[in-house]
């Protein structure tokens, strides 16, 4: 009986020229692994997938380490190749389509949900319970004259200049907008001052 293995894999479609990387500990050997995607798995159901093992590492948690390391060095050369499915490598690093519809629907959710001041309440929502509690009862750094006082530092007041981001229109403190661009890729100097 052979024994499990630990490998980095290339799935290829017999119908597509699309392709995804990964790495596998089988639990037994064959175990008939053929990735874990998630946000193109209907492809794996749909169409007729094929496993061609790359590499083959010692069996203990070194060689998981080193099989780990080198996937992510193969998915980081083919992040954003246009056949490439993979859509991050490290669960951190995502591709620039992914980014892309990620910046889309926040800038959806920020722009959608507003409160009854008529700002963004998006971060609230996403935010801890008593995060939301805090801003529906008007109380700690919610309550009225808070926000422009929470920017005085050294006797400087930061919160009172107001920027505008030049590719989708977010207004807030500069730290805010450039941090935004940084976050999504974009120029951290396409930002107009308004105030």
């Amino acid at each position: 009986m052979k024994s499990p293995r630990i490998y980095t894999y290339k799935v290829t479609f017999e119908e597509l020229p699309y392709f995804y990387w990964g790495v596998h500990k089988e639990s037994k050997f064959n175990d008939g692994y053929l990735g874990s995607p998630v946000t193109h798995k209907w492809m794996w159901e749909f169409y007729t997938p094929h496993l061609q093992i790359c590499e083959i590492f010692t069996y203990d948690g070194k060689g998981w380490i080193k099989a780990q390391t080198m996937e992510k060095r193969i998915i980081k050369s083919f992040l954003n190749d246009p056949y490439c499915l993979n859509e991050n490598y490290g669960g951190t690093i995502f591709s620039l389509e992914v980014n892309r519809r990620g910046g889309l629907l926040g800038a959806a959710a920020i722009h959608e949900e507003k409160g009854p001041d008529g700002k963004s309440i998006a971060a609230v929502k996403r935010g801890s319970k008593g995060g939301q509690s805090t801003w529906e009862k008007q109380v700690g750094i919610y309550a009225p004259g808070v926000q422009s006082e929470a920017g005085k530092i050294g006797g400087k007041i930061t919160s009172s200049q107001k920027w505008k981001s030049d590719i989708d229109g977010y207004v807030g403190s500069a730290a805010n907008v450039v941090n935004r661009h940084n976050a999504r890729g974009w120029d951290p100097n396409a930002r107009t001052k308004l105030t």
